[in-house]
């Protein structure tokens, strides 16, 4: 081990520094040795981001959500994810249950009232585009946008007529008039739960509180049973 040119080499940055300020330290280290330290540096951004992504490669995602111009409480927070997954019976060791929060505001008033987290909201629609997203918990003003970019599935897809009908106006229909006749077709695309007990405990409804689902969810089965979970929220211990 003395013998290395590693050992060496550190035996004499010692000698050089001892007779050194802290600051003349600083500045000698620096001078000398930057490019080691970043590299270093990118070699541990680099490990790290590698490591990340295998490890997130191996896990599978059970439920996928994203929480657009909306607040949560921690309790909320709690009951979507370990609790969710403890009722699946997941192992999050291997499984994970994915919620992203985006904020944005005035989107569709002006590109220059986009806040900075615009990209989170747009994000949301990457991941319906790759299959990747099941849900969204959202206010008004985001289900405006989401409506524009015909990200929602049709809810005769996921709900039976019965169902829909009892829920009767709390559903949010898309309107698009045909061109050629001018006439109107209604889609189901959206339930207002403003009036859920977990939407009034856990969630900010002051400017509406909207479920959907992603046109391209991968888990329609997973997503029924996590909206019978949300109906059951007032039976939770």
């Amino acid at each position: 081990m003395k013998n290395t040119k590693l050992y060496k080499s550190l035996i004499k940055l010692i000698e050089t520094l001892k007779p050194m300020t802290w600051k003349q330290r600083i500045v000698h280290i620096w001078t000398y040795y930057s490019i080691h330290m970043v590299t270093a540096l990118m070699l541990i951004i680099l490990v790290t981001a590698v490591v990340s992504s295998a490890i997130s490669a191996k896990m599978e995602t059970l439920i996928s959500g994203v929480l657009a111009n909306m607040d949560m409480t921690e309790e909320g927070w709690e009951y979507i994810d370990e609790a969710y997954m403890e009722h699946l019976g997941g192992d999050p060791k291997k499984q994970a249950i994915s919620l992203i929060s985006a904020y944005f505001k005035d989107f569709q008033t002006s590109a220059e009232n986009l806040d900075n987290n615009y990209n989170a909201a747009v994000s949301a629609i990457s991941m319906v585009n790759a299959h990747a997203l099941d849900y969204f918990l959202m206010n008004e003003e985001a289900m405006k946008l989401y409506m524009t970019q015909e990200v929602f599935l049709d809810l005769t897809e996921f709900f039976t007529e019965e169902e829909i009908e009892k829920l009767g106006d709390k559903v949010i229909y898309l309107e698009i008039t045909d061109e050629n006749d001018n006439k109107v077709s209604r889609t189901p695309v959206a339930v207002n739960i403003e009036q859920m007990e977990f939407a009034q405990d856990c969630l900010d409804i002051s400017e509406g509180c909207y479920f959907a689902l992603s046109v391209n969810t991968p888990r329609i089965d997973t997503c029924r049973d996590f909206w019978e979970y949300l109906l059951a929220w007032g039976n939770h211990e």
